[in-house]
């Protein structure tokens, strides 16, 4: 959830309109869910010298979960080559170590958008996520990233 403030656009171009290169200030909160699972399992089966087997086994299984609301500042650059057909990069970080656990987090983005509606964009691209959070059940340090395909509303 957030808000966009459009910094300024210049076009590409001084006899046409388009493309025009647009850069916008990012601001909301982000919500975050985290979950760990571990589990381990041991079977063993012992021999005696006497040939007798005794099984033995066991098993461990614990979970953890996080739920953390974050600030997130960011910038996202368009370039508009139609009024339907854009390409958007965006960068924004948010947790800034003070919300819970020490987390911080940032995303980077890469994607090529079309305007199916009016007010609804489709976007297809690649997506890469940054987060460290630790706890005392849980430790998440790394990224995470991969193709996206997803939908704006705009109001």
């Amino acid at each position: 959830m957030g808000v966009r403030y459009l910094l300024g656009s210049v076009p590409l171009s001084a006899e046409k309109p388009l493309p025009v290169l647009s850069c916008e200030l990012l601001g909301g909160l982000r919500y975050t869910y985290s979950s760990q699972d571990t589990s381990l399992g041991l079977n063993a089966t012992l021999t005696g010298p006497s040939g007798m087997q005794i099984n033995k086994g066991g098993s461990f299984f614990d979970a953890a979960s996080l739920s953390v609301v974050e600030p997130l500042i960011g910038l996202r650059l368009g370039l508009w080559f139609t009024p339907k057909l854009n390409l958007m990069l965006k960068a924004d970080c948010g947790g800034f170590g003070f919300v819970a656990y020490n987390n911080v987090d940032s995303v980077l983005e890469a994607e090529v958008g079309y305007e199916v509606r009016k007010n609804i964009h489709i976007y297809a691209g690649y997506r890469g996520r940054y987060a460290s959070v630790s706890t005392t059940d849980i430790a998440v340090h790394g990224w995470l990233h991969g193709p996206m395909l997803g939908t704006v509303f705009s109001f």
